[in-house]
């Protein structure tokens, strides 16, 4: 840890696990310090490849599937 930031690199698929169990889901304006401890620095960003690995994950299963609609 330095000046209070703590680098932590995670893998992508415990991203959701992570919002959920330290409420990094909900807006930090609505809950008191002591509900949310941590405050991801990069949350929109985190969001963003969340969003991108569903929709790759998706189109491959389509692929897999064979309903890619070629």
């Amino acid at each position: 840890m330095e000046d209070g930031v703590l680098t932590k690199t995670i893998r992508l698929s415990h991203i959701f696990y992570l919002m959920i169990e330290h409420l990094l889901n909900v807006d930090p304006q609505k809950l008191s310090p002591q509900q949310q401890q941590l405050l991801p620095l990069n949350l929109d960003e985190a969001l963003a490849e969340q969003k991108l690995a569903r929709k790759m994950s998706g189109e491959a299963l389509k692929r897999a599937l064979g309903s890619s609609g070629t």
